[in-house]
């Protein structure tokens, strides 16, 4: 879903591409991949294209992979080493001093393989559709029968072979552990990086006072009161374009801070022309919005970090505050303000959405109240003016927007670093702060918690793991704890209100 996970995918498929075309180079090793005529014949077309940058390099790429990732291997030849593709693997998996990497290195390349052998198959089913009558779906049939069926001998399930055979290898491998933890259990190492307990919570009440004191700012001092009725109508399976709390009703004096904005004279936001008529300073609402990004920025960190168990990257960034392609992650159940992941690393397995929910704590919601309420129309509104109609849009739909753009997966984790680094003394980007968050949640929430509520299926599920994989990979220094699943609203809220 961004550019990051596609230049990572890529990878195994363009050093495969890029050491075949070199190996017919007179490469300073003096290896060459086993083509065949055939083989370096596009491999040379495809050189010539790279050379020349021609429009259709994406067809003369495909020509040249296509085989290599589906055609049927000779079951009668004893000589894998025949297999361009076997070759491949087997240097693959060396490092630069002629190790081997590591077994849990390999079991992505070989899962990213996987995906490019069934892109390449659906790939080549659209070319070749106008053979099966412009059916489509005869054509992706035949060529998924010919390239991806299981008890063939194709790429495709040579690469599953390994690929299980190498993860057998990973799960039965005892790695030195990543986080480490001091006996008071106040302090928590991470492949270097130090988290002090003290440090962390002194910074996020320092974070919240100090995106206190930007919203202030940008309100000129006023306090501006919102009046929420203890229950606001919310259907939570109203999946209608557009729909959500903030629409059901009236919390605040209508147009408020476009009130306190234009009565501050120094910022000229709608200034008098010749002819009397007022106009908007779009330097003004510039400047409006770059004191607004900031504050995005900053709850956006508090919620990741207060919220109960953190999301991925990905996740985080894709929560919605009103339903559209896809259904909203904001709703309101009574007075508590509920962040729910819809989209989440399992979906593609289990084929449907999910929903995480994490109950954002009183004091957060406060401000993510006078946000979404106060701030946030005032965004939408100069976000048409500056950038147009589609920028609007992103404003109206997603939570994480700063000047004009949607927050990404790597400019939040970049964000997390840099804010943790100013208010954590320690920089932790997505990963490293999910890892340490686990660890901390298995000391101080683990066993008397878990007596009491039985809630440690919920911290789990709270980040998007199950219990097994919360407890194989994440701070695997940690025993394995006895737990209890359930999927209740309250018992989300439970590990909300615990963390």
């Amino acid at each position: 879903d961004s550019d990051t996970t596609l230049r990572k995918y890529s990878v195994p498929l363009r050093s495969f591409a890029q050491g075949m075309l070199l190996s017919l180079q007179s490469h300073k090793s003096g290896y060459t991949f086993p083509l065949s005529t055939e083989d370096m014949e596009r491999a040379h077309r495809l050189q010539d294209s790279l050379d020349t940058a021609t429009d259709d390099g994406v067809e003369v790429f495909h020509e040249f992979i296509y085989p290599f990732l589906s055609r049927s291997i000779d079951s009668t030849s004893d000589n894998k080493w025949s297999s361009a593709l076997e070759c491949f693997l087997a240097v693959y998996s060396l490092l630069p001093d002629g190790i081997h990497k590591r077994a849990s290195d390999m079991t992505q390349p070989l899962a990213m393989l996987e995906y490019h052998c069934r892109g390449a198959t659906l790939y080549e089913a659209h070319r070749q559709q106008s053979q099966f009558g412009n059916d489509l779906f005869k054509s992706v049939t035949h060529y998924c029968l010919d390239n991806l069926h299981p008890g063939t001998l194709t790429p495709f399930t040579t690469l599953i072979d390994y690929q299980r055979f190498i993860s057998s290898l990973a799960y039965s491998e005892t790695n030195a552990p990543s986080i480490t933890i001091s006996d008071d259990a106040t302090r928590f190492a991470y492949k270097g990086k130090l988290l002090q307990l003290g440090d962390l919570t002194c910074g996020v009440r320092r974070l919240f006072e100090d995106t206190q004191k930007k919203m202030s700012a940008l309100f000129r001092g006023q306090v501006v009161h919102l009046e929420i009725p203890d229950h606001v109508p919310d259907d939570m399976t109203n999946i209608e374009r557009d729909y959500s709390w903030l629409n059901n009703g009236a919390f605040t004096e209508p147009g408020i801070l476009w009130k306190i904005l234009t009565e501050d004279k120094t910022l000229r936001l709608c200034p008098v022309d010749p002819s009397g008529a007022l106009m908007w300073n779009p330097g003004a609402m510039n400047e409006v919005m770059e004191a607004c990004g900031p504050i995005n920025k900053s709850l956006a960190v508090l919620c990741h970090v207060l919220a109960g168990q953190p999301a991925r990257a990905t996740e985080f960034v894709d929560l919605k505050i009103r339903n559209s392609t896809s259904p909203r992650g904001l709703f309101r159940d009574f007075q508590d303000l509920i962040l729910v992941r819809r989209r989440v690393k399992t979906e593609s397995q289990t084929g449907k959405e999910s929903f995480i929910p994490n109950y954002v704590p009183p004091e957060l919601q406060k401000l993510l109240e006078q946000y979404l309420l106060i701030i946030r129309p005032v965004e939408e509104h100069f976000a048409r003016k500056l950038w147009g109609d589609k920028v609007n849009t992103l404003y109206r739909e997603f939570m994480w927007v700063q000047m004009g753009r949607q927050m990404t997966s790597e400019n939040f984790s970049s964000t997390l670093e840099h804010y943790s680094t100013e208010y954590f003394n320690c920089p932790l980007g997505i990963l490293a702060y999910r890892q340490l968050v686990v660890a901390i949640a298995r000391t101080y929430l683990g066993s008397e918690y878990e007596l009491d509520r039985e809630d440690e299926d919920s911290l789990a599920a709270q980040t998007g793991h199950s219990v097994e994989m919360r407890q194989l990979h994440y701070a695997p220094e940690v025993s394995r704890l006895r737990s209890l699943t359930s999927d209740t609203l309250l018992r989300y809220k439970h590990a909300s209100e615990a963390w």
